[in-house]
């Protein structure tokens, strides 16, 4: 397993590309990112490393975590976005979940 860290966004977030191994332009290889705060450097992380993604993760619904969700969503044609909250939720973490709810295909 191969982990990419970037940081990302307007306040440095850590987000992570993970991978089994790289793959090539004409067949790229699936991978999952985590906490996208910007999709531009993930999408060339992506390309650089002959990638294609499969899954975005959020670990929390901040909006230092989400921002590049959407634009990573219509480049990508991702399958799914997974949040795992907690059993005690905030009411920010709930209108993040509705917010990202809007993503599902």
């Amino acid at each position: 397993m191969e982990i990419i860290k970037l940081l990302t966004g307007p306040i440095g977030t850590n987000t992570y590309i993970v991978y089994k191994e790289e793959g090539t332009a004409e067949a790229p290889a699936p991978a999952v990112c985590i906490d996208p705060a910007d999709a531009k450097p993930v999408l060339r992380a992506l390309k650089n490393h002959g990638l294609h993604l499969t899954d975005i993760l959020l670990t929390h619904g901040h909006f230092d975590h989400i921002l590049g969700v959407r634009e990573l969503r219509d480049a990508e044609g991702r399958r799914s976005i997974s949040i795992p909250w907690t059993r005690r939720r905030s009411r920010r973490a709930k209108a993040a979940s509705r917010s990202c709810a809007a993503y599902a295909p």
